[in-house]
Parts: C-alpha cells; sequence; structure tokens
C-alpha cells in the first residue's frame, strides 16, 4: 500500500494492560493497536492507532480499509480519524529524521497543553500508582 510517496506497513499489536483500567464508558483488561510504518528510501516513520468504539472505529475496520485502499493521496479522506493521526505521526517521524531532529528536543523546548484520564479505582490504588 501506498500513501503519496512513502510505502505503507502495518500490524495489529496487542498489549496486555497490568490491571484493568476502568472509566465510566468501560474497563479494559488490554489494548488492541494498529502500527503503521511508512517507508520511504533509508528513512522509516512509526506511528500507532488505537480504534476506539466510541468514535465508531474497530481494529478490523481499519485493517479492510488498508487492505482496500491501495493507494492513500489525502489524509482527510481517510474515514478513520485515529488512522489519519497514526500516518501523520509516521510521516512526522520521517520528516524529522530527514532534518536530523530528534523529537525529544523538540518537546523539551516546548510546552503543551494536554488531557487526563482519571481511572474509576479506590483512593488508595489510585495513590499507588
Amino acid at each position: 500500500m501506498k500513501y503519496k510517496n512513502y510505502s505503507l506497513k502495518y500490524a495489529k499489536k496487542t498489549f496486555k494492560l497490568k490491571e484493568n483500567f476502568k472509566i465510566s464508558r468501560g474497563s479494559k483488561s488490554k489494548i488492541n493497536s494498529v502500527i503503521l510504518t511508512l517507508n520511504q528510501k533509508k528513512f522509516e516513520g512509526i506511528g500507532e492507532c488505537i480504534p476506539y468504539k466510541r468514535y465508531n472505529e474497530t481494529t478490523g475496520q481499519i485493517f479492510n480499509y488498508l487492505k482496500k485502499s491501495r493507494k492513500i493521496s489525502n489524509l482527510n479522506n481517510v474515514p478513520y480519524l485515529s488512522l489519519r493521526k497514526a500516518i501523520s505521526d509516521a510521516v512526522y517521524d520521517i520528516k524529522l529524521q530527514q532534518k536530523k531532529v530528534s523529537f525529544l528536543n523538540i518537546i523539551k523546548k516546548k510546552k503543551f497543553k494536554t488531557l487526563i484520564t482519571i481511572p474509576i479505582t479506590s483512593k488508595l490504588n489510585f495513590i499507588k500508582k
């Protein structure tokens, strides 16, 4: 499969969680992830997506889309936001490598607004972590 002038490979990876992760929408004991690898000449970029049922995405849907699509030319045409993000991350990874810039150097110099998900657990368990 191709994305613009990159060759694209993908694989499913399952991560077993040390403990169940519980939030108001449900509980997880493992995370199914899709790992993307983009290649361009000697550069390899990696991106990851975790499809969420909440956004009407499944690993199967993403795999089917990738199998059927021989070429992706525009990220806006990709129907799965998590997949768009993974491809975008892999491209960014390659561009940083080409410029010989370390991602760690970029994040050290910037402040980011972020969100945190707080799991539903006892106060004692939360403090232990």
